[in-house]
This record gives structure tokens, sequence and C-alpha cells, in this order.
């Protein structure tokens, strides 16, 4: 009996962390849906980062010259650190140098563990090779000072970049019935980034931010008002439903999506170019916005990818794909009201 209970015990707890985990993964899914937020773009943070960044600073009768390893395929400082030159003038006689390093305070008097946790020098005489044993909190300054005349001396200041673990991207108002991110056709479409930085003394910048999407043409490439305006202008054509669209319309806080976006022409090799590049006419025009606003499905898949940019690092990051649906009312002046002359006829035998 005491056998059974003890089984069952287990299996109860079994049953609740699966439920746990189910509830975390369907968590974190909607989140991705909702535009929530956008996961890193190269796994988890903190792989292999090394942020480290020297900068010298010329001495007076010594220089101090700085290498640094070659970079890893993702843009990072390798694990090889840098390598620190020593120089002074040629006639010198007594080349001998002490080798030291330390925080930079910048005026702060808060309290530091020892930096040696953080950081590593290896003196080799006239050369020394410098890397972080983890994220630094604090810059950290390096020392050459001369044993012959302690007032020659070099230094380099050492600066840590901080990782960009993931970006919380936000468009317009919260969806919250249906889980899919509202994109306004013809108009601005607000949209907020909230990056989340690992530990550093200083941070790159998110530059070319891009919009792809995949729209399904196949929604409005078969309706009355498409059909209407390729008989006009033939060269019209709806953009291709297997391919992404990229936008780079996008202000520093809106991305503008044109009705234009949906339609491209082919030009005398068949290569296809923006409409935009057309002169339409304004029946064209306006059955092209009509086919874009009778859509019934208007759903479509999205993703955004950006730079994560600092100096000579780039680092590309991309979310992962998001359901998008569209307004279409800035495309023309809604139905409020229909009615019929007569709610009741009554027809008469001859």
């Amino acid at each position: 009996m005491a056998r059974n209970k003890v089984t069952k015990r287990r299996i109860n707890w079994a049953i609740i962390i699966a439920v746990v985990l189910a509830i975390a993964v369907a968590v974190e899914t909607m989140g991705i849906c909702l535009g929530w937020f956008v996961p890193h773009g190269n796994g988890e943070a903190g792989g292999n980062w090394d942020g480290l960044i020297a900068t010298p600073d010329a001495g007076n009768a010594m220089k101090m010259s700085v290498t640094r390893s070659e970079l890893n395929d993702e843009g990072a400082q390798a694990e090889g650190g840098y390598e620190l030159t020593v120089t002074m003038n040629e006639d010198a006689t007594y080349k001998d140098v002490t080798w030291s390093f330390g925080w930079v305070y910048d005026g702060s008097s808060e309290e530091r563990g020892p930096s040696s946790e953080y950081f590593e020098l290896i003196p080799n005489g006239l050369t020394a090779t410098a890397r972080a044993k983890q994220a630094l909190p604090w810059a950290i300054e390096v020392s050459v000072t001369s044993d012959y005349d302690k007032s020659k001396s070099a230094k380099c200041r050492f600066d840590y970049l901080k990782e960009l673990q993931s970006v919380e991207v936000t468009f317009g108002e919260p969806a919250e019935l249906d889980g899919y991110s509202y994109f306004v056709v013809d108009g601005p479409t607000a949209y907020t980034l909230a990056p989340v930085f690992g530990i550093g003394t200083i941070q790159g910048a998110i530059e070319n931010l891009k919009f792809r999407w995949s729209p399904n043409t196949a929604q409005f490439k078969y309706s009355s008002y498409f059909i209407k305006a390729q008989q006009l202008d033939e060269r019209i054509q709806p953009i291709k439903v297997s391919g992404y669209v990229d936008l780079y319309d996008i202000t520093e806080n809106a991305v503008n999506l044109k009705y234009t976006d949906f339609f491209c022409y082919k030009d005398a090799e068949g290569n296809e170019k923006p409409i935009t590049e057309l002169e339409l006419s304004e029946e064209v025009t306006t059955n092209l916005k009509a086919a874009v606003a009778s859509m019934v499905n208007k759903n479509s898949q999205s993703i955004i990818s950006f730079d994560y940019h600092y100096g000579e690092y780039v680092k590309k990051i991309s979310s992962n794909y998001f359901q998008t649906t569209f307004d279409t009312s800035n495309l023309g002046t809604p139905v409020t009201d229909i009615e019929l002359d007569k709610d009741h006829v009554i027809i008469y035998p001859n």
C-alpha cells in the first residue's frame, strides 16, 4: 500500500511539471506571435560573447600600441584578447617596464571587488596580453611604467560592450483578442523598442531596422477591383506570394506601409519594379486601393530584423515570425449605412 502511495505521488508530480512546462511554452509562443519580444537572433545570450574594447592613450616618451585578435564568426572578440606593445625612443638605454591594471573610477566611489576577478594581464617584457575573464561592469585601465624613470608611462583603457540579449518590440495598440499585430496601410504604425543589455560599460546602437512581410496576394489578385486596374494598365502585377518584402520606410518611431507596397510592374526585361515608378491614373489608383481594402483574410507572416552596431562591430539580429493583419480603413471611406428605397413590394398578377 505504501508503495502505491509513493507511485501515485510521483505520477502527480510528473503531471504537475508537465502542465507547468506546457504553460511556459504556450506563453512564450503567444509572446512571439503578439510581438511582445524578439528573441536573440543567434541562440542564447552570453554564449561566447567578449565585448572587450581597447582605447590606447599615448604617453610622453612611451607609446602603447594595441592589436586585437581576429574576430570570430559572430563578429565578437575572440578569446585571444589584445596584444599590447610598448615603444620607446630608440636611443633609450634602459627599457625595463612594469605592467599594472585596475578599475577606472571616473569619480565613482561605489565599492568594487578585485579587478583581477574580471581582467587578466600577462606581461612579457615590452609586450603583454590582456583579456576579460567576464563582462566588465566598470572600465579597466592598463598602465606600463618605465623602471628607470617612473614619470614615463603609457596607458590603455578597456571598456566592455554590452551584449544585446533581447529586444521587446511593440507595434501599435495591443491586439487583446486575436493575437495579431496590426499595421496601418497608408498610414504610420507606431512601434517601440525596449532592448535588454548585458553587463558592460558602453552599449551599441540599434540600426537599419527592417520590417519583412509575406502578403498572401491571392487575397486580392482575383478581386474585381484588381482585375479592373490590370485591364486599365496591364503592367501592374501583385508582388510574389512566395517572396518576402523588405520595407525600408521606417522612421525613428513608425513603420509606414503603403498600398503601393502590395504591387509591382515588370519592365521590358522582365524585372520587377515598384509601381511608384509608374504614372497611374486616378481610376487605376482607386481600384488598386479598393483591391487591398477588400481583402477578406488579411493575415500574413512578418519578421523584424536590425543591426546591433558599435564601431567596427556589427551583429545582425532577426525576430521569430509573427502574425500580422492590416488596417485598411485609410484607403477609402467605409460604408457606414446601406438601405433600399422600399422595404416591401407587392407584385400583382397580370
